[in-house]
């Protein structure tokens, strides 16, 4: 024969307290999932543009302009251009620029803004733009 656990008898609660208790419990979960939510959303399209124009002016700022010649080369711009996406995925442990996190999007600006070529890049787009090392 099974033993039954004698188990504390709650007080039965009032409708009202019960709807206050479920209305509660409802709002927890809610607050909940917009938590989620806003932890999880992405930059939106006019903050992707402006990530993407913030490159841009950084990179042709590196390259030393629209007018030097390793502005103008497609392998050393590209090189530039696939150096600073890396770093952005990198530091924001994402697989694309556009996938940063919104809430991260004015250090997204800032890491931009600060961001620098390696060495090796400075002195390939020194090379190309036939100015000499001061090493």
């Amino acid at each position: 024969m099974e033993k039954k656990l004698a188990t504390p008898q709650m007080p039965k609660l009032s409708k009202e307290l019960q709807a206050l208790f479920l209305l509660d419990d409802r709002t927890q979960r809610q607050e909940q999932r917009i938590t989620a939510l806003e932890n999880n959303m992405v930059v939106d399209y006019d903050q992707q543009l402006s990530l993407k124009n913030a490159v841009n002016h950084v990179v042709v700022e590196a390259l030393g302009g629209k007018n030097a010649p390793a502005y103008g080369d497609s392998h050393v711009r590209g090189m530039v251009y696939c150096e600073i996406n890396k770093d952005i995925q990198m530091w924001f442990r994402v697989s694309s620029r556009n996938n940063i996190p919104r809430k991260r999007f004015d250090e997204a600006v800032e890491y931009i803004q600060r961001w620098k070529p390696s060495t090796n890049t400075v002195m390939l787009i020194q090379q190309t733009n036939g100015q000499t090392s001061m090493f």
